[in-house]
This record gives C-alpha cells, structure tokens and sequence, in this order.
C-alpha cells in the first residue's frame, strides 16, 4: 500500500527518479495495513443526528456478490486480518450478509469480521448465523428512554432494538461463542444527560 505524503524536504523525484509527481513536494511511505472496511450496503433504517446520511448522492443498494468476492479475495491475498464491514449503512439490510461471510470464512476462517448495528434489522432467526460468523458486534445505543434514542436514531423503533439487542444477548450467554459484543453511545447535548445511567 502506498501512502502520498506532502512535504517539502524530500519530492517524490528524488526516491522514484522519471516520477510525474516530482515536482509535487511528494513522498512515498510504505505501511502494512491488517484491516479493510467493506460497505456492504448503504441502506440503513435510522438517520441518526450525527451521521450525514442526508448528503449521500449514491442510490441505495447493496454490493454485488461478484464485487464481494473480488474484495475478500484480494484482502486474503494481501494478508488483511479484519473485515470491517462499517459505511453508512445497517449489515443486516443486506439479505445476502451471510452468504458473503460463509465465502469470506471459507477462504480464510481466520479473518475477523467487524460489524456495527443499530440493532433494528438483527432480527431473532439472524442470531444463530451471527454467533457464527460474525467475531465483533458494535450496538449503536443513543439513548436509554424511547423519546431520546428516538430523537437521537429517527427510524428505530426503540422497543423493537432492544427487544433484538437484549435477545442476541441472551442467546450469546447461552452459547459456547467467543464472539465480542460492544456498545456505543455518542454523548451529544441531546442525550448527554442519559450517560450515567446508559453506563
């Protein structure tokens, strides 16, 4: 991976000689990187205050499963260690996510997958699949009564998420996985008062 650096004391030129880009006052940096983020999709059933979703000009869709494997196929090849599969928007969205992560453990069983959810799609039958195939799951919590984290993720229903969250936990609990499962809470003058007791 080649990192562009701008800099004054040693242009592009100098290290690569017959360089375009010599007179730019570049450098090259050579650094390894172990993990890649995917957006698998970019459709998500929230529009959290935080988040721009609002300046998005792509139309919603979600990743082929051809881009998909051409992806992981050169993430194994370049020795990534963690798929990050964040963007704008919800994994579960995707009816295909577990299809595409049976061909990502199936090349590599090793690859540690990363996923950030509001919750609302995680739905009781997706359960099982996550235990298995997901290593690290993020729950995006704004809110610890139904007006805040309403407020704060207008299009979830505050029951509905943690009717899932709390259900994922209990089957989690009852399983042998040694899956991670973290929470987030982005402090903002709307639900900064709601810390402590989210905490």
């Amino acid at each position: 991976m080649v990192l562009l650096v701008p800099t004054y004391s040693q242009p592009l030129g100098s290290i690569i000689p017959g360089s375009t880009a010599a007179d730019e006052g570049y450098v090259v940096s050579y650094f390894e990187n172990s993990e890649l983020t995917i957006e698998v999709t970019n459709n998500c059933s929230a529009s959290c205050v935080m988040c721009p979703r609002e300046l998005q000009t792509r139309k919603i869709e979600r990743m082929t499963d051809d881009v998909w494997r051409k992806t992981v196929d050169d993430a194994f090849a370049h020795d990534i260690k963690v798929l990050d599969l964040c963007g704008y928007g919800d994994v579960f969205l995707d009816k295909d996510l577990f299809r595409k992560l049976d061909y990502a453990k199936s090349l590599n069983p090793d690859f540690h997958v990363y996923v950030s959810t509001t919750g609302v799609a995680m739905i009781p039958r997706k359960f099982e699949n996550t235990l298995e195939y997901i290593d690290t799951l993020k729950f995006s919590i704004y809110g610890t009564t139904k007006d805040v984290y309403e407020e704060m993720m207008e299009g979830c229903d505050f029951e509905k998420s943690m009717s899932n969250i709390l259900g994922y936990l209990e089957f989690q609990d009852g399983s042998s996985s040694p899956a991670y499962t973290i929470a987030n809470y982005i402090v903002m003058e709307e639900n900064a008062h709601q810390l402590q007791d989210w905490i």
